[in-house]
Formats: structure tokens, sequence, C-alpha cells
């Protein structure tokens, strides 16, 4: 059986952290990815930096092959005004993406409400305290060990520490073996989420 270690990411994690996510998604469904590696990068130190979020790696002969992060709350407040900014400077960084009205056009859809949680008010009601997973991560090589499983559970168990009744996740709509996996680890799904391109799961802790 392939020994499996799960510990928390650290900083010289981080190049290990960028080249996994470029295995594990496409711009398709992850379209942080078209404003290049560096913005990535300041993504995952986001995470490591933060001091209400989490973030783990999962290890196979001390090689990284899959990550969570999260964080002890919705996305509100700091990490808003984090990705407002990140995509003021990915798309400056970048600037023949405006070249494109479709680039243009989703752009300013992802801004707005970004910029009117990031300037008015980052307390967006919350009744029941609710963490985010924001990402998990398995090497499409390493698939099959079930390391998605143990890292959902390092999740829940550092968010159980830290006294947060409710974990989050969203998932798209076409990803089936993330979708079985958050309910292997308890998640039920949100019938109520708006958005047709996602699912939302929660896990009651």
């Amino acid at each position: 059986m392939t020994a499996i270690e799960i510990r928390e990411a650290r900083r010289d994690d981080l190049d290990e952290l960028v080249a996994l996510h470029y295995r594990c998604f496409s711009e398709e469904d992850n379209k942080s990815m078209r404003y290049g590696p560096a913005f990535v990068r300041r993504t995952y130190e986001f995470f490591l930096e933060d001091s209400i979020s989490y973030a783990y790696v999962a290890l196979i002969d001390k090689r990284i092959v899959g990550a969570t992060v999260g964080r002890h709350t919705l996305y509100v407040g700091a990490l808003n005004r984090f990705r407002l900014w990140a995509g003021l400077w990915g798309v400056l960084a970048n600037p023949h993406l405006l070249m494109r009205k479709q680039d243009l056009a989703s752009i300013g859809q992802a801004i707005k409400p970004r910029l009117a949680r990031a300037l008015g008010n980052s307390s967006k009601e919350d009744p029941v305290h609710t963490a985010t997973l924001a990402s998990v991560c398995v090497d499409p090589e390493q698939r099959g060990h079930r390391i998605a499983d143990k890292l959902l559970e390092a999740a829940a168990e550092n968010c159980r520490r830290a006294g947060v009744p409710r974990l989050r996740a969203v998932v798209l709509a076409g990803n089936d073996p993330s979708k079985r996996a958050f309910a292997r680890a308890g998640y039920e799904e949100d019938p109520s989420w708006p958005r047709h391109e996602s699912h939302a799961f929660f896990l009651e802790l």
C-alpha cells in the first residue's frame, strides 16, 4: 500500500504547490491561471500567511501529490480584498487580456461583487459561522489512493479545532470525482445554491 503523509503546508512548498496546481487545473476550470504562475503563487502565499487560513499537503516519497487550502470564514474581508487587488494586478500585468471582449466582460462581472464586498460591509451575514474549503487538488498520476479523502479529513479537523461548526466547498458541476469525495467525507449538497455551473456542499462539524 502506498504510504501517504499529510502535513501542514510551508512556505518552502510554494514551488511544488504551483507546479501541482498547473498539473491539476486548466484555465477552463480555474480562470485565475490566465494571470500566470506569479498570481497562482501569490494566492497560495495568502493562505500560508493569513492568520485564519489553513493549508495542507499530501506527500508520497517526500513529493507533494495533493493539497488543500481554506479559511475559517466565508469569502469575506481580507480574502475579498486580496482577490480584488490581485485580480486588478493580473489584468495590469497582462493587458493583452483586454483585447478580447469576452475577457473584459468576465473580468467586470468578477470584480463588481468583490468590489462591493471589499469596500462595503465585508462582514456579510453568516448566521451559522461557516469555514471555506477553497481548493483541494490531487496529482492526476496519483489519483485512486483516496488522497483527497485524507486532505478533506485534515481540513475538517483543522476547522473543528478552530471551533467552526460548518465547512463549505464549491465544486464545478462536471467534477464528479470531487463530488464523490465530498460525499464520502460526509458533505451534503446545498439545494439552494443559485449557480448552475457549480454545486455547494456543506459539512456539519
